[in-house]
Formats: C-alpha cells, sequence, structure tokens
C-alpha cells in the first residue's frame, strides 16, 4: 500500500524526478551489495522495494495508456507473461553467481539490472509524448429533426 502511495505522489512521468528515484534504487542496491550493517540492509530493502512497487505502478499506467482497450487485456498477459520469461534465467544466474562467489558479488547483479531498468524508464520518459489518434465521431443514436 505504502508503494502504491508513493507512486500517486511522485511525478514519475518527469524524467528529473524519474531519475532521482532510480539513483535512490541504485544507491540502495550499492548498499545491499556493500554492506553487512543489518540496520543499513532493512532500510536499504525497504526503499529498493517501495520504490519498485512504484515504478511497477507508473510502468503499467504507460502501457494501460498505450494501448487501445480492446486489446489491452491480452497485451498486459503478454507483458507478463515476457516478465516471468526474462525473470527465471536472472533468477538462476543469481543463484549459480551467489552459490559460486557469494551473495556481495550476485549482489551486483541486482544493482546492474536496477541501473539498466532505470536508464530505459528514463528514456522513455524524455521521448517527447506521441500524438493521440484523431478522434473519430460516432453517430448519434438517436437523429433529431
Amino acid at each position: 500500500g505504502i508503494g502504491g502511495l508513493i507512486a500517486g505522489r511522485l511525478r514519475l512521468d518527469r524524467p528529473t524526478a524519474l531519475a532521482a528515484v532510480i539513483a535512490t534504487m541504485t544507491i540502495s542496491s550499492v548498499v545491499l551489495t556493500t554492506t553487512r550493517n543489518l540496520f543499513a540492509v532493512a532500510v536499504a530493502q525497504v526503499i529498493v522495494m517501495l520504490l519498485t512497487v512504484a515504478l511497477g505502478i507508473h510502468v503499467a499506467r504507460l502501457l494501460h495508456d498505450a494501448v487501445p482497450s480492446t486489446v489491452r487485456t491480452g497485451v498486459a498477459s503478454g507483458v507478463s507473461a515476457f516478465s516471468w520469461l526474462a525473470f527465471l534465467p536472472f533468477a538462476l544466474v543469481f543463484g549459480f553467481v551467489s552459490r559460486e562467489y557469494g551473495v556481495y558479488t550476485a549482489g551486483w547483479m541486482i544493482t546492474g539490472a536496477v541501473a539498466l531498468t532505470g536508464a530505459a524508464l528514463v528514456a522513455v520518459a524524455r521521448r517527447p509524448a506521441a500524438a493521440g489518434p484523431e478522434p473519430v465521431e460516432e453517430p448519434a443514436l438517436v437523429a433529431v429533426h
């Protein structure tokens, strides 16, 4: 719920606000990777998760705004399936790296994923808004004479 409140308050459609959120997430993930202080790790985890939820809500809004309602459900389902297809190899590699080289080394994968995803989101936010389709005039249901 708090992530939803944050998503409603932040102007994630502005590149500077989005960049600040991504920078905060990246710094927090670096803290997760480099410190062993329990309090710092707990705070960093909370920050990363709250901002991840807020960004997820923002990205879902972008998707819903960009897709016509007639195909929105199918597109959302496809995006969800693709997300799982992308996550599974990442999780497997993360598990392998953490087992072979340690969890702190594997943590850099999360930092890299946050930074790359953030760069992609900022690039999308910097694009000029596409003009929507021309409004179509609907015929009147009742003809008035």
